[in-house]
């Protein structure tokens, strides 16, 4: 689709500009605002005529109690926007967000997760969209969004679960949710224009 379209023509284009990047380091500390963050990686080089950093193998960003990782990096200096590929995984607190592809804010570690997944330490519920946009410290906004408190095995088909074509939520708080279906072992059954929900951790949804 195009979004999957635009994120390969991202790393083709970062991944071309590599042959020219000048300086190699492994440890960084970058001053970006209030937070300072770190960045670490097996490899990490700079190209200073695009001021353009790529990051390869074990990759990481750590910023307080948030954290990136990643098995492949590149983000500009210059508009504070990068890009990660592979295991990405996005930590804050007891939460993370898991893909294989995002975009994202290198100041806020804010971004947008493509084919990815919710989770939460404590949390009862499998949250996951075919975008999930980190919005703020524990708000999330989902594109195609699926949710359930059903664990099953691979393969085994869910008892129920909720679709969203769009939802904004808060952890620990309440959601609402757009365009909503509600199925019963993959079968539509109820089907609503509109959809409060409470998404808190302890609780059920």
């Amino acid at each position: 689709n195009g979004l999957r379209c635009a994120a390969a023509a991202w790393i083709a284009c970062l991944a071309w500009a590599a042959p020219s990047l000048g300086a190699e380091l492994r440890d960084i500390a970058f001053d970006a605002g209030d937070e300072p963050f770190e960045l670490s990686a097996d490899s990490v080089e700079y190209d200073r005529a695009r001021d353009l950093y790529v990051a390869d193998g074990s990759v990481e960003i750590r910023q307080g109690d948030r954290s990136l990782t990643a098995d492949w990096m590149a983000f500009s200096n210059t508009t504070q926007r990068g890009v990660a590929s592979g295991s990405v995984t996005f930590r804050e607190g007891k939460e993370a967000l898991v893909t294989s592809f995002a975009e994202f804010d290198i100041v806020t570690l804010q971004g947008v997760l493509f084919d990815a997944r919710l989770e939460a330490a404590t949390s009862q519920f499998r949250m996951s969209g075919a975008e999930i946009a980190k919005t703020g410290r524990e708000t999330y906004r989902f594109e195609k969004g699926r949710f359930t408190t059903c664990r099953c095995e691979a393969g085994e088909r869910d008892p129920w679960a909720i679709k969203a074509e769009h939802a904004d939520l808060e952890v620990g708080g309440y959601g609402t949710a757009r365009n909503t279906t509600f199925e019963v072992l993959g079968v539509p059954v109820a089907w609503l224009p509109w959809r409060a929900m409470t998404v808190s951790i302890a609780t059920a949804m």
